[in-house]
């Protein structure tokens, strides 16, 4: 007896099953930031304002030496929170104030003087004069 025919061939293939899910390697590189991290380091708005005083109402910029409010340490405003500064002191470590401030070096304060120079040497004194002598040929 003839055997069956063998059953059509489909036009389009099976679909493979989905791979098995897989959980993220905790030793997996993290994403790249393109803003700063929580817990970067503070850095001063360029220019900022704050409600604390009719003075702090208008703008401020960076670190100013003298502090708009009379505090006798220059502050600001930090561009982003959350960020960690080492001063205890800082609103950004004490909550005070709102908590988005730092105690901060003004921008034009002066710089520390650069190391001194080595001295440069003494002038060699000037040999003394020698007597004139006419060349054999000339």
């Amino acid at each position: 007896e003839p055997s069956p025919p063998p059953p059509p061939s489909p036009s389009h293939p099976e679909p493979s099953p989905p791979p098995p899910y897989t959980t993220p390697s905790p030793f997996a590189p993290p994403p790249p930031h393109t803003t700063p991290s929580p817990g970067s380091g503070c850095v001063c708005a360029p220019e900022w304002t704050t409600d604390d005083t009719e003075e702090c109402q208008e703008t401020q910029y960076g670190c100013e030496a003298n502090a708009c409010d009379g505090d006798g340490r220059p502050w600001c405003n930090v561009l982003q929170m959350p960020c960690s500064y080492a001063d205890p002191d800082s609103g950004v470590n004490t909550g005070a104030y709102g908590g988005d401030w730092i105690y901060c070096t003004p921008d034009g304060a002066p710089k520390p003087p650069p190391p001194p120079s080595p001295s440069p040497a003494p002038p060699t004194p000037p040999s003394s004069p020698q007597e004139c002598v006419c060349a054999p040929e000339w």
